[in-house]
Formats: C-alpha cells, sequence, structure tokens
C-alpha cells in the first residue's frame, strides 16, 4: 500500500515524505510534532519539528535497525532548536543541514551552534540558499564566517544554492561550491531517498514574501 504524507509544513520548511509504509505514528507537544513513518524491514523515517511557534527547526532521521543512517536538519530555528540537535554530551552531528532561506526564524539557531565551546559540531554538507542571499545578508554572513573560524566546528562541504539550472553568485567571503540541481542521497540499506530541491525560479523580487516562496525544498521517498 502506497501511503504519502503532503504538507508537513511549519511557515515555509516544506518536507514531503513519500514511502510505502506499515504503520504511521504521530505525536504532538508544545507545538512540536513528531510523524514516524514505518517501511518494512526495521526501516524508519523520523521527522520531528525541535522548535515551537515561534521558530523552524525540523530533523529527519532514517533510521536501519534503530541505527541512525541519515540526520537531515532543515533550518535550525533558534537557540532552543540549536540546543535540541545536542547529544547528551553536546555533541552535534548532521549528515546534510539545508538552510531553505534567510529569514532569521530559520537561521538564529546559527549563531548559539558557531560559538560552541563545549562537545564538537560535525556537518557533513552544508546547503545555503543565495538566491535570495541580500536578504538579511549582513546576519548570515556572520554566523557561517564564526561557524568556519570555530574549531569546534567541522564542515566538509558548503553548497551555494541557486535557481534551478541558472546561475546566482555564491556566498560571499566563504569557500563553497555551486549547485543549481536536484541532489538526490541514497540511504543505503534503507531503500531511502533523499532530495534536496533549488530553489525554483525567482518569485517576487527581494520581498519578504519572496523569500519564503524562494525557499529550497526536502522530499523523502522510497528509492
Amino acid at each position: 500500500m502506497k501511503i504519502t504524507i503532503r504538507n508537513l509544513l511549519i511557515i515555509n520548511i516544506f518536507v514531503v515524505c513519500m514511502i510505502s509504509a506499515t504503520s504511521i505514528k504521530v505525536s504532538a507537544d508544545k507545538g512540536a510534532w513528531t510523524v514516524t513513518v514505518q517501511k518494512k524491514h526495521k526501516v524508519n523515517v523520523k521527522v520531528e519539528t525541535l522548535s515551537g511557534y515561534d521558530a523552524d527547526c525540523t530533523r529527519i532521521k532514517v533510521l536501519l535497525d534503530n541505527a541512525t543512517k541519515r540526520t537531515v536538519v532543515v533550518d535550525v530555528g533558534d537557540e532552543k532548536s540549536a540546543k535540541k540537535l545536542e547529544d547528551k554530551n553536546g555533541n552535534i552531528s548532521i549528515h546534510d543541514l539545508i538552510l531553505t532561506h534567510n529569514h532569521s526564524d530559520h537561521i538564529n539557531g546559527l549563531d548559539y551552534i558557531s560559538k560552541k565551546k563545549d562537545g564538537n559540531v560535525y556537518i557533513k554538507n552544508l546547503y545555503v540558499n543565495t538566491l535570495n542571499y541580500e536578504h538579511n545578508k549582513n546576519k548570515m554572513s556572520k554566523y557561517l564566517k564564526a561557524l568556519v573560524k570555530n574549531k569546534k566546528v567541522k564542515i566538509e562541504k558548503i553548497f551555494s544554492v541557486g535557481p534551478y539550472q541558472k546561475q546566482t553568485k555564491k556566498i560571499p567571503d566563504i569557500k563553497s561550491e555551486y549547485k543549481n540541481k536536484n541532489t538526490y542521497i541514497n540511504v543505503l540499506g534503507t531503500g531511502c531517498q533523499i532530495i534536496v530541491l533549488p530553489p525554483v525560479d525567482d518569485f517576487g523580487g527581494k520581498s519578504s514574501t519572496a523569500v519564503n516562496n524562494n525557499s529550497m525544498m526536502v522530499v523523502v521517498r522510497d528509492n
């Protein structure tokens, strides 16, 4: 049976799960919610918001036999959200961190992460939307520079993500690789695929609404 979960939408984080499932569990607490989709062969996809009503941070975990095979974080919300990314030792480990757009309620958690002194931060891939980078540019630039400078933080790759198959500027003053196509991540042994979608085009110029409309998106589906 094919079950589709759509519109797991908080403001402008748009996470779509499209996987064949044997069970779905949903729970909510104080403005945050968790959806766990169980596939066959002990594979689970867990989608959880780590923020309340005033910030946006969503974590996606693909698990096999209760072991995490891939952790994707969509935006980092505020300091409270960022702290929920830590394990019991204060460490943060993320395979893919996707910053959908530059609104403060989506990126302010970077301030906390970039200043960490206790525990280590590991980010395999960091995706930054550069289509409307000028919006909140000073704050985003400050956070990214602090992340790169902090010896407690290790980032393997940073991607400047522009509109689909079009060219925009890279992140200024930060070494990055330009991307303007879909990124496909196959989670080995689970049958799951994660897709990072760039913004499609420039909708509405530089207004706050346009920045929302030009967000990146994330899809989790059967491979």
